[in-house]
Formats: C-alpha cells, structure tokens, sequence
C-alpha cells in the first residue's frame, strides 16, 4: 500500500499534520459516501465517507461552510479508541466551523489492541484520502484522540512522514513507554492536552510537562471536570482557539485581531472565574499561558503583572503544598494496591484471601470514604486513585485472566471492582461472561440480570454473540431479553 498515492488535491512542496448532532446535519443514505470533496455538503456532518484506497476503512468528516477547492485548508484528524468517529466529530464541530477546520474522524480506529498493522492501516487510509479529496494547507494539519487514540496521535505524522503542527491529547499522554523517544523532533509540534479531574490518567498526563519543556514542545495541559472521556465541546474549542493562536504568532494563519482579541479575554475571563473561585493553581497556569502565547500579539503588560501577584500568594503556595501532599499520599495507597493486584495474578489459588479481606488490604474503605471528602484536593486524589484502580480491576486485569483461561481469578478482580462501583453494569456483564465460561448457568444469569437491572443496554450481544448460544433457549434467558425490549 502506497503511504503517499498521486494526488488530486494539491499540497505544496514545502510539506516534508459523545454528544449527538442534530439528525437535519447528517448525511443519513444508508449507504457509505464515495463521491469527490464536490460531492459533499458543507456545514454539515457526514456520518460515513468510504476512503477510496481501502474500502474496509471510513470516517465521519465536516467541511465548513466556506469551503472551496480553490484555497488549501487546515485539518482536524480524530481517533476515538471505541470507532465512534462521529462523537469527536461533534465536539469539535462548533470550533471548526468558527476556524474554517476539515474533520475526518476514523469510524475503525481501536486502542487497547495488540493489533498494530490495523492502526497503522487507518492512519494511512485517512492520511491518503485527505491528499486525494482535499487541498490541504501542509503548516496546519492537526490530530486529536482519546485514550488510546491520544497516545498513537504522537506517531501518526511518523506514518504521514508529514510534520504535524499538533496533538490535542484526551485522557492519555505519551505513548505507552511513557516518554518520547530520545529522537523525536518536529519543529512544528505543540500540544494541548485535556484531562478530566478523576481521570485515573490524570497524574500521567500533568506528569507530561517536564519531557515538553525539555523537547521545547509549546504545551497546556488543562482539566476538566469528569472522569475519563473525551472533553466537553467547550474544552475542545479551548484547544483549537489557542492551536489558532500559535497559527497566527507564526505567521500560518493571516492576524485576525478581532480572533486574537476575542481568545484573549475569554482566557482572561477564566483566569478571573478560577482565582474567584478559590483555584489559583489552574488561575496561575491560565495567566501563565495569556503572557506567553500572546506576547507580540497584544499587550499582556496587565495580566503579567497580575500573574506576578499571584505566584507570590501565600495561599497559592499552601495550596501547591496541599496537593504534593495529597498526590504523594494518594499514590503510595494506589501502588500498593496495584502490587497486590499482581500479586492476585501468580499466587496460588489456595493463598488468595477472601475479596472481603483483600479491600482492606488494598486501603479501598478509607480511600472512598476521602472520595466523599469536602475538600477538593483530598476528594480528587481519592477518586483519581479508585478510578485507577477500578479500571485494573474491571477491565485489564480481568481481560489478562480470561486470555488465559483463568475464569476464577477473573472473577476476583471483578468483585473487587464492585467494591469501588457496586452498580456498574458492565462490571456485571464481564462478570456473566465469566461465569458461563466456567458453566455456571446460574450465576451468568444473575449476572445478566444484574447487569440489565442497572442498565446495561446492549441486546444486540446477547442476540448474536457466540458465548450466549448455550443459554438462548433458556426460559430465563428470553424473559431477560423481553424485559430489554421494554427498556427500549
């Protein structure tokens, strides 16, 4: 497979980068688009456009409004870890219309697999049809991901061979070495990165800024409130406001002062909102960013000086104590905790206390009774730790277990994750899965059960998966699947 077919759309030779939308801006045929950029609607979403080199890979994509083929356009690529290409598409919508962005969102991408040749594929399959469709302008071509999708957008301009003028990163951070290799440089890369305030990532992602500052990556790295998950749209137009910023300060993008002007005080505005709010470590951090990505732009005389004000804040200064305190405490319970979880995987089955006694082992009573705390830097360790620690147990842990057909011990660490979430319903659902493959009838029903009762959705799976073909028949089995259909 070519990396770089002819292309129809010229690029210049200098380039050596779960919200719903509205139904009335969907392309909704039924069927896969294949036509020419001419061919699609502008400012409007289309759900599904086949690429034209691989008819196994699609994406959703967004033209705005102005688009023409006469001119070349920044663009957008977006990887979200489950396929869904048309929720990041949605978020990032509202700002690539005020931008004047091309989104291609895959419809195939998938992280947390050992698959690689398949990421690689989509990456190739949309790079080769952006070229084909588009004219693209080679300084502003831009890609953002979630979770895994985050980690795999640091090496998809490595695919492109296309220097990418920056990642906006959800949830996750460096690729799965934690770092950057030794090696790696583009000078045109900057990184906006997106957390949410509980993400069990969060520690990894803020833990980034020693590796940017030293590869001299412009960078932010800003919170969200929530868990793991993609950023609510006005976050995402956070990024692409201050990716236009660093546009203009470098001459790729004509100056817009009005834009300039507008970015600024709405950033000015947040700064204002977090110190009223008592938050002047997030405050200190937006100032920080104003003086430096719009020295040259405007004047940032008033908000230096306002930020020199604020560093030498004694409360600013219990308050960064507070936290290294928090984080520092937080973390030695969550690494203890993970120890024996790896423990749990090798010991022998006899020598494996009871779940009861493991909780307490793992410190799970006090850590969420702090998630419940009134203090925000205390509840938010306490609830970034639990999530880290539930995503080990509820998902890649019992994963490991199952791989090797150890049903049982899969089992334990689900249990453990009913410890921390008692009513998620696809912790009982993993939990049906292993009981049936242990063949007990009775305890993967009760499982499904619960995991219908608290909302698990999903009838399609049980209709069609193989693993339910022995219970199908089962009079129990349809009532649980006639209850589903009442749901809907």
């Amino acid at each position: 497979m070519l990396l770089v077919p002819a292309q129809k759309a010229p690029v210049a030779e200098s380039a050596v980068q779960e919200s719903t939308v509205q139904e009335s801006a969907v392309q909704e045929s039924g069927q896969p688009a294949h036509g020419t950029a001419d061919d699609f609607p502008v400012g409007q979403a289309v759900e599904r456009v086949q690429c034209l080199g691989d008819e196994n890979q699609s994406y959703a994509l967004y033209l705005p409004s102005g688009y023409t083929p006469e001119k070349q356009w920044p663009l957008l690529f977006a990887l979200d870890p489950r396929s869904r290409g048309m929720i990041p598409l949605n978020l990032f919508k509202e700002a690539a219309e005020r931008h004047q962005f091309i989104i291609m969102s895959s419809n195939n991408f998938m992280s947390d697999t050992n698959e690689l040749e398949s990421t690689q594929e989509v990456m190739i399959a949309l790079w080769n049809d952006a070229i084909q469709r588009f004219p693209l302008d080679p300084r502003r071509i831009y890609v953002t991901g979630f979770s895994g999708g985050s980690r795999i957008a640091w090496v998809f301009d490595h695919v492109t061979k296309v220097p990418f003028a920056g990642i906006i990163g959800v949830g996750a951070g460096f690729p799965w070495n934690g770092s950057l290799t030794e090696d790696y440089e583009n000078a045109y890369m900057a990184f906006f990165g997106l957390v949410g305030d509980t993400d069990f990532n969060y520690y990894d992602m803020n833990g980034m800024r020693p590796v940017l500052e030293e590869k001299g990556i412009p960078h932010r790295v800003v919170s969200f409130p929530g868990g793991h998950s993609w950023a609510p749209a006005e976050y995402c137009s956070m990024a692409m406001d201050w990716m236009a910023v660093r546009d203009i300060k470098a001459g790729r993008r004509d100056k817009d002062t009005a834009l300039v002007d507008g970015i600024y005080q709405q950033m000015l505005r947040r700064a204002e909102k977090l110190q009223g709010e008592g938050r002047l470590i997030a405050a200190r951090r937006e100032l920080e960013s104003l003086v430096s990505d719009f020295e040259g732009l405007l004047d940032t005389a008033a908000a230096a000086q306002h930020l020199e004000q604020l560093r030498t804040s004694k409360e600013l200064t219990k308050q960064e104590k507070r936290r290294r305190k928090e984080a520092e405490r937080v973390l030695s319970v969550q690494s203890r905790a993970l120890g024996l979880m790896e423990w749990v995987k090798t010991a022998r089955q006899e020598e494996i206390p009871a779940v009861t006694h493991l909780r307490f082992e793992m410190r799970l009573p006090p850590l969420l009774k702090q998630s419940r705390s009134n203090h925000r830097e205390e509840r938010l360790a306490a609830q970034r730790a639990l999530e880290n620690i539930f995503v080990q147990c509820a998902f890649y842990a019992p994963r490991q277990m199952s791989q090797r057909g150890d049903h049982r011990r899969a089992l334990i660490f689900l249990d453990l994750a009913h410890e921390i979430k008692p009513g998620n319903p696809f912790v009982w659902y993993r939990k049906a899965v292993n009981e049936a493959q242990l063949g007990s009838e009775g305890g993967a029903l009760k499982a499904l059960e619960k995991a219908v009762e608290n909302g698990f959705n999903r009838k399609d799976i049980l209709q069609t998966s193989p693993q339910w073909k022995d219970l199908r028949d089962k009079e129990r089995f349809q009532k649980l699947l006639a209850s589903m259909a009442d749901l809907e």
